[in-house]
């Protein structure tokens, strides 16, 4: 027996209408979730967007709670009328959420799109970048394939040719493809900046290449790894100059160690030679004055040339230094005319001097490297004069007040046989004359000129010369010197009147207790012949350890002081007496026969006060003897002073 189901058309629409309630009821729980997890998907939305939809999802959310309590509730009118409300806004909820989905997709897309545009344009235009950019520069992937480089890259890597767009690195470069390198890629894409500022390779055709380098990651992402960027630039040019620097200073080094050697050993014997022969001359027989005269001459001669020598190597070096000290500029222009006063005479010209009376005598300057100047270019002038007159001028350019300071035109003239008009820029360079035949004849190294040149543009100015073959030459310089002020004399660093040639018979220094340090028997032989001419009792010791155990044992007036010396020098036994009690006041006083670099400076940095060369002129060292016994009576005095008062 079989059930029927017969509904008539009343039944069928109302079960129909419940089916659709049913299903529209169903359809907004499930359209609101999925709606809501489908636009939260979309993680770009905007953050208004995201706040529309979390307030329809709470509204939706209320509506379902409402339906639920409507439900479980008696049935009235109203309420079936409420429920199918809200029903159809469910409806009109859900047709909103698809419409903003849908929206939404676009909106996202249009946005990809964008983003991915600009992304291509940002590495075309760093691709742009690369390829025109004046520095080798290469730009990988994670693969080590080339996504761009620059034009120098390609010119300095001798890539002009290839198309290495694409390429492996490894399959370009393959003898720089060594465990070496690749640890280097693989700490740079592991996010490391790696760099060298000095290294090299071997190229395929066996050159050595040196290069400095930069490796460092680039990025696709705020941290995804993209590839790696390479710099590089070539040194090998600058690597061999470098290496050359190097080597050229390496042999300044030596050619000055060699000189200092030399200077020595040459001054050495000189001193000895030019020494006693003074000592000669002043007992000397008159059938021996003539040739105690010649070999003075020929010694004083021949220092002439090692002091040349020696002071171009120092200017080729560049280690002339200039001093600023006050001076008699007046006195000095007469020295030098007193010191060739009698090689003019002897050849029958004048020497004169003319000094602009506007000038101040007492100056600021260097006097030593000036008084070398003018004496270069008066000895010259007496030398290449036979009839007339040698003039040595200095006159007054212009003056300054405020700053204290004079321009001073310097000029030595003579009338003796010129020069050429086309020899007068070549007489300046080293070891050149105007001609063979006047080297010759006149004899000299052709250093003179070049290095008074040299010390006139080291102090901002320049040489001029005027000359006329068969009528003489005029070389003329400017100078800026400061004018000297009233001052009080402090520097123990002291020049000795050399004007004064009274004999050494009638000086005294009598009471004086003298050390001499010195390795050198005939140096001491003759220091201390002097000394028996000057009463100065004296010790000698022959090395920097003996005569710091002798200042120990003995109260000495002045200590001389030879700088190179076996078991300890000059410098370091000045340094250890400095450190006895007692003796930070006891005069030192360099003698040595170097003459290379700033031995002053190093003389007076490691403690002694004052500095004589070899050959010594005996008046300097009597004069500095004196001015040293001198101050040691009035530190003594006004220490007394200080006791009793």
């Amino acid at each position: 027996m079989g059930i029927s189901f017969k509904m008539n058309k009343a039944q069928l629409y109302g079960a129909a209408g419940l089916i659709i309630v049913f299903c529209i009821d169903l359809s907004l729980p499930l359209g609101v979730v999925i709606g809501v997890l489908y636009m939260f998907n979309f993680l770009l939305i905007s953050r208004e967007t995201k706040r529309v939809i979390i307030a329809y999802a709470i509204l939706v959310s209320f509506l379902i709670f409402l339906k639920l309590a409507i439900f479980y509730t008696p049935r009235t009118n109203w309420m079936i009328i409420a429920n199918r409300c809200i029903s159809v806004f469910a409806v009109i909820v859900n047709a909103w959420l698809v419409i903003q989905r849908r929206n939404l997709y676009e909106k996202n897309k249009q946005r990809k799109r964008r983003i991915e545009e600009k992304i291509l344009y940002e590495k075309n235009q760093l691709k742009t970048f690369i390829e025109y950019t004046p520095v080798a520069i290469a730009m990988l992937d994670m693969e080590m394939k080339y996504i761009s480089v620059s034009k120098v890259w390609k010119t300095t890597y001798k890539l002009e040719e290839e198309d290495v767009i694409g390429k492996s690195h490894n399959e370009l470069f393959p003898e720089i493809t060594d465990g070496y390198w690749k640890a280097h890629y693989q700490r740079c894409l592991a996010g490391e900046i790696v760099r060298n500022d000095e290294d090299s390779f071997v190229r395929s055709n066996g050159s050595i290449e040196w290069l400095k380098w930069e490796i460092r990651p680039w990025y696709e992402g705020k941290e995804k790894i993209g590839g790696l960027v390479m710099f590089t630039e070539i040194i090998t040019e600058q690597k061999q100059v470098k290496e050359e620097l190097i080597r050229v200073e390496q042999a300044a080094i030596a050619k000055a160690n060699f000189l200092s050697t030399m200077s020595h050993e040459i001054r050495t014997p000189m001193n000895a030679v030019l020494g006693f022969t003074t000592i000669l001359l002043q007992n000397a027989r008159e059938d021996q004055v003539e040739h105690l005269k010649m070999i003075k001459y020929s010694g004083d001669n021949l220092l002439v040339l090692i002091n040349d020598i020696l002071d171009f190597s120092k200017i080729e070096a560049g280690k002339i230094d200039f001093e600023k000290v006050d001076f008699n500029l007046k006195e000095l222009i007469y020295n030098i005319q007193g010191a060739l006063l009698e090689k003019a005479r002897k050849k029958g010209i004048s020497l004169k001097v003319r000094f602009d009376e506007k000038l101040p005598e007492m100056v600021v300057g260097d006097p030593v490297r000036l008084g070398q100047i003018l004496t270069n270019l008066a000895s010259n002038a007496v030398k290449f004069t036979e009839t007339g007159k040698v003039v040595i001028s200095a006159s007054l350019a212009s003056q300054s007040n405020e700053l204290n300071s004079m321009n001073v035109v310097f000029k030595v003239k003579d009338t003796g046989i010129g020069i050429p008009k086309d020899k007068q820029e070549f007489i300046f360079e080293s070891f050149a004359q105007a001609s063979s035949e006047t080297s010759r004849k006149y004899g000299g190294t052709g250093l003179g000129l070049a290095i008074s040149k040299r010390l006139i543009e080291f102090q901002g100015s320049s040489i001029q010369l005027d000359s006329t073959p068969g009528r003489g030459s005029t070389f003329s310089f400017h100078l800026n010197l400061d004018i000297s002020k009233p001052y009080l004399l402090t520097n123990t660093y002291v020049e000795a009147d050399v004007s004064n040639k009274s004999n050494f018979q009638e000086k005294s220094l009598k009471g004086l207790d003298i050390l001499i340090v010195d390795d050198n028997k005939i140096n001491v032989l003759l220091v201390k012949q002097f000394f028996k001419l000057w009463n100065i009792k004296s010790d000698r010791a022959e090395n920097g350890l003996i005569a710091v155990e002798k200042v120990k044992q003995k109260n000495y007036d002045l200590v001389l002081m030879d700088l190179q010396m076996p078991e300890m020098d000059g410098y370091e036994a000045t340094r250890a007496i400095r450190k006895l009690k007692g003796n930070k006041s006891l005069p030192i006083i360099a003698l040595t026969a170097s003459a290379v670099g700033d031995v002053k400076a190093e003389v007076l940095k490691s403690g002694m006060n004052d500095y004589i060369s070899k050959p010594f002129n005996p008046e300097v060292l009597f004069n500095k003897i004196k001015f040293y016994k001198e101050s040691s009576d009035l530190y003594t005095t006004n220490k007394g002073l200080k006791k009793t008062g």
